[in-house]
């Protein structure tokens, strides 16, 4: 999974490029100077962060706060840029969509 720093800009206040960089200077992250974007440095790393950082009770509803974040922020061409993310996010968390009209307007 690739990362792009102005979309984890959305979710923090602190530097988001600083923070990538020091966790690449320590084996976290990498940049791919070819593709131009951040990836964690192995898919080992991306699942263990995964399973430390978020509860299994609370994943569901972060990957639905995520997705409707970005929906919400998201201004139409950075939308149509990151629509695969917003939707695998809002996918996952399914279950938390209780709002029909919400759920119209996602779909």
């Amino acid at each position: 999974a690739t990362l792009d720093p102005a979309i984890l800009q959305y979710f923090t206040s602190e530097p988001v490029l600083e923070f990538l960089q020091d966790m690449s200077s320590r084996g976290f992250f990498r940049y791919d100077d070819t593709r131009k974007c951040w990836s964690f440095s192995h898919d080992v790393v991306q699942e263990a962060t995964y399973q430390r950082l978020i509860p299994v009770n609370e994943r569901i509803g972060y990957h639905y706060r995520i997705g409707r974040k970005l929906w919400r922020v998201l201004d139409e061409e950075k939308l149509n840029d990151f629509i695969f993310l917003v939707v695998s996010q809002l996918v996952t968390a399914v279950g938390c969509l209780k709002d029909e009209e919400e759920k119209v307007a996602i779909a």
